[in-house]
């Protein structure tokens, strides 16, 4: 496998089983940059954060993967890889490039992945249940961006979605402001680290839980890098960089492979090349096209942004002494996790931890997964 397919956007919908709650359908959703990702009590799942219109039906045998969304007015979009992999090498506008931007609550595309999420993850509960939605927001916006974030979900609901091979499936539902509750990503991370699938607390060799202790939370997602200090059971202080998440690490490949083969990649077009790890470059004299390797230039991209990044967070962090735990999450995290393990070996008093190392699935649910487990012992204690 090459070095660059842990980089592409994973697309998956898998049954599971995680801490019922009575009397209501409870969804949690991470609604990323780069993919929309749900837990429940029966599913998990993670879709790339891209809609296009596009008609059905499909040529061809149905992908699980596959997802298309009808509106009210029956316009239909394909959700997810069936969009992003129809996306050209040639296209240099996406509208489904809103979704790289903060401000993107009322967009279409934000409404679609959020009501494709909450059916993949509820299905007929969606029709039947209340819902109870628990989401998450940078620290750093959660307080201006909660409001607008509940606005944008909030109210009622009818369209219809169809997945893989399947029939499509009518939604009709109203979603309660009430029910929807808005937390600071890395603390879900945190939940993650210190829960177990049944939600008993994780206990460290020193017998404590993770949150006794102090902890610099890294949390690596597509747009943006968050970081989140917790000190004495309080939260100290939180960091959000825009310019060093994976967003940064396509540029700076993109940038490369610009300077060493002369073609142009576009951000929105970068998830095609990665499962080869490798581009065609056309000569146009000889009419030829050869494959390019950029495994190197991903390895050397990812390595460049994660130093830049840690040298920030050394400078701001008074080079993490005064911490326990370094907490990583997300899917730049967890391709930063075993560079991160490398640089600070030499210190006895930290140790790198991953946000997922209580259940064995891909780090990009560290956070949803906190949520989940967050808010099914919180409805439960009520």
């Amino acid at each position: 496998m090459s070095y660059t397919y842990a980089f592409r956007t994973r697309s998956e919908i898998a049954a599971c089983k995680n801490l019922p709650v009575e009397g209501v359908a409870l969804c949690a959703l991470d609604i990323g940059y780069s993919a929309v990702k749900g837990f429940s009590a029966t599913t998990r799942a993670c879709i790339p954060s891209y809609v296009r219109e596009h008609p059905e039906p499909l040529i061809g045998t149905p992908r699980p993967t596959d997802i298309f969304y009808r509106d009210e007015s029956g316009t239909v979009y394909a959700v997810g890889s069936l969009a992003m992999d129809s996306i050209s090498s040639k296209d240099t506008n996406d509208a489904s490039n809103v979704m790289y931007t903060r401000n993107r609550y009322f967009s279409p595309s934000f409404l679609i992945l959020a009501r494709v999420g909450m059916a993949v993850e509820l299905g007929d509960e969606a029709n039947h249940l209340p819902i109870f939605l628990q989401t998450g927001l940078p620290p750093a916006y959660r307080k201006s961006d909660t409001s607008l974030l509940k606005e944008a979900l909030a109210g009622e609901h009818k369209f219809s979605v169809k997945v893989g091979g399947g029939p499509w499936k009518d939604f009709e539902f109203t979603l309660d402001p009430m029910n929807i509750a808005v937390m600071d990503q890395p603390i879900g991370s945190v939940y993650s680290a210190s829960k177990r699938g049944d939600g008993s607390t994780v206990r460290c060799d020193d017998g404590k839980s993770y949150i006794d202790h102090n902890l610099l939370v890294l949390d690596g997602g597509f747009g943006t890098l968050d970081v989140f200090s917790i000190s004495n059971r309080s939260i100290t202080g939180s960091n959000t960089f825009n310019d060093l998440g994976m967003r940064a690490i396509f540029d700076k490949a993109a940038e490369q492979i610009y300077l060493q083969y002369g073609k142009e990649v576009h951000i929105h077009t970068m998830q095609q090349y990665l499962t080869k790890g490798a581009i065609s470059i056309f000569d146009r004299k000889t009419r030829s096209t050869q494959m390019a390797d950029i495994n190197d230039i991903f390895r050397n991209a990812n390595q460049f942004v994660c130093e830049k990044a840690m040298t920030k967070i050394e400078s701001a962090y008074d080079n993490l002494e005064d911490y326990d735990f370094l907490l990583v999450t997300g899917g730049t995290g967890s391709a930063w996790l075993e560079m991160l393990r490398d640089r600070y070996k030499g210190m006895s008093t930290l140790s790198v931890i991953s946000a997922n190392q209580n259940e064995k699935i891909s780090s990009v649910y560290s956070n949803v997964r906190g949520y989940y487990i967050y808010r099914a012992l919180a409805l439960g204690k009520q």
